[in-house]
């Protein structure tokens, strides 16, 4: 099980203002269920802060300022840029696929199939939210999405900043 210090490390790399327990999952390469304790734990710490409910009925967390800021440096002292890297990458990937199938069925399309992930396959909850409602889910992503976006071009991920922008079409 991963410890909270480096959950806590991961999520601060993170640009996106609110998270849930599927990205952080992907983002720590953990199963939903640790990652849910994990989030709880720093919660319960006040490292994080729970900011709601969104329209698709998940948890979301944001970080208060300060302490993201001292994740990122906690970051940057502890973990190599390649371990950083991957784990953004991770996130990042699971973001795409997630919202790439969510798109699909709203526009009912035919499904690509489950996201390959190991993280992403292990959460019935988050497909049977895509699979219920994929426009709210959607909606609950975009500022995700964005903040993911705008994150991958400035680490210069450009297809993955493209394949992200192609979903707002």
């Amino acid at each position: 099980a991963a410890r909270p210090a480096r959950a806590f490390r991961l999520l601060g790399l993170l640009d996106a203002p609110t998270f849930t327990s599927w990205l952080a999952a992907a983002l720590v390469g953990v199963g939903q269920p640790d990652a849910e304790r994990l989030l709880e734990t720093l919660s319960d710490h006040y490292l994080l802060e729970v900011a709601g409910t969104d329209a698709a009925g998940q948890t979301r967390y944001r970080f208060r300022e300060l302490a993201r800021l001292w994740s990122r440096e906690k970051a940057a002292e502890t973990d190599s840029r390649e371990d950083a890297r991957r784990a953004v990458t991770r996130a990042l990937t699971a973001l795409l696929e997630l919202s790439g199938d969510a798109c699909a069925r709203a526009r009912d399309l035919p499904p690509g199939g489950r996201p390959s992930l190991p993280w992403a396959a292990s959460s019935p909850s988050v497909h049977g939210r895509i699979l219920v409602d994929p426009r709210s889910w959607l909606r609950s992503e975009a500022t995700c999405l964005l903040a993911s976006t705008l994150q991958a071009a400035a680490l210069g991920m450009d297809e993955m900043a493209w394949r992200l922008g192609e979903l707002y079409r």
